[in-house]
């Protein structure tokens, strides 16, 4: 379950979901999952950010070059993060090739809405580059 912690109470915590949803989960079942916390503090900005990140995924009909160039144009979009977005290549597969988006915002709840939109924008870019070749 991924969402932004909405409420500690001494038998529960409230989860704040990707489709607005409070899902309240007992602390008992938390203490058995991993919880990764996204912030952290940003000393060249002197402040607390947070770091998302999440994975795209494409088959080998598009070049290194061309995912680049795809990824470049979409996270120079966002110029309004307080960090530039920035992708890496994480693993390749015989399927095709994994990358890593990371993400910078000031405010956990704009993950959900920056991250829709990245996917949305990226995907649109490769269906187009795929019509291309």
């Amino acid at each position: 379950m991924e969402g932004i912690v909405a409420e500690i109470a001494i038998n529960y915590t409230k989860i704040l979901t990707m489709d607005s949803n409070i899902v309240a989960i007992s602390n008992l079942q938390l203490l058995d999952r991993d919880v990764t916390n996204y912030r952290y503090y940003d000393e060249r900005l002197g402040q607390s950010l947070y770091c998302y990140n999440f994975e795209i995924g494409f088959n080998h009909s598009v070049s290194e070059a061309k995912i680049a160039q795809i990824f470049g144009e979409v996270l120079s979009e966002h110029s309004d993060c307080p960090n530039q977005p920035t992708f890496a290549l994480d693993r390749t597969t015989v399927d095709g090739k994994f990358y890593r988006v990371f993400l910078y915002v000031n405010d956990p709840r704009q993950i959900f809405e920056k991250r829709s939109k990245i996917f949305e924008q990226i995907l649109g870019k490769w269906d187009a580059a795929k019509l291309g070749s």
